[in-house]
Order: C-alpha cells, then structure tokens, then sequence
C-alpha cells in the first residue's frame, strides 16, 4: 500500500469536503440575510448553490445599505431577553398553574409534585 497517496487521497477528499460546507454554508448565510433585509431569499439560495461566491459580490452590491426588517430586531430583543433572564420571552405562570389545576390529579401524586418542587435542604 502506498502511503503517500493514501495521504494524497485523503487530503482531496477533505478539501473537498470542507468546499462544499463553504459552499453550501454562503448559500444558506445568502436566504438568511436577504429574508432579514425583506429580499426573497430562496431565490438568493439558488444563486448562491449556483454562482458561490460570485453570487455573494452580487448579493452584496444589490442589497447595498438596506436596513433589517423592524420584526427582526423585535425578535432579537426577546431572545436576548430570554437568554439574559433565562425565562422564555412567552412564558406565563398562570396557564402554567391553570394546566395543573385542571388535570385530575390524585392527591397522592399532588402532594409528590408539590414536595419535589419544595428547595432540599442540605445538612
């Protein structure tokens, strides 16, 4: 078995797996950008799988200055807000405790929730 050539082999294949992820990532990078910006952007996609970095030069001069959608930075305020306070930005604690009054719960089980939501004490 020759080595070297195993080696060489390798290497294409890698090289050429890691072309196609980059290829394939500018394309997705391409949809995301132009649906922020209100752009069609499976249409960016398909020129992006197509034309690669070609179409990225092309996207960029097209899309020039145009700002990001409005909903867009709403949406990223709450996620931020969510990540910050680790609360889901749609979390409500009373459906919460409605959900769990309106399921029959014996009142065995009822008070095994109720004790596993109690803080351990450590002694």
């Amino acid at each position: 078995m020759d080595w070297e050539q195993l080696l060489v082999n390798v290497g294409l294949i890698a090289g050429f797996i890691a072309f196609i992820a980059f290829w394939v990532g500018l394309a997705m990078w391409l949809r995301v950008d132009a649906d922020k910006r209100g752009m069609i952007g499976w249409v960016w996609a398909f020129l992006g799988i197509i034309a690669g970095p070609l179409a990225l030069f092309v996207y960029l001069i097209i899309r020039g200055n145009r700002p990001v959608l409005e909903v867009v930075n709403e949406r990223d305020v709450l996620i931020e807000e969510a990540t910050r306070t680790g609360i889901p930005s749609n979390f409500n604690p009373e459906a919460a405790v409605a959900i769990q009054e309106q399921i029959n719960l014996s009142p065995e089980t009822r008070a095994a929730l109720q004790a596993e939501e109690r803080p351990y004490k450590s002694y």
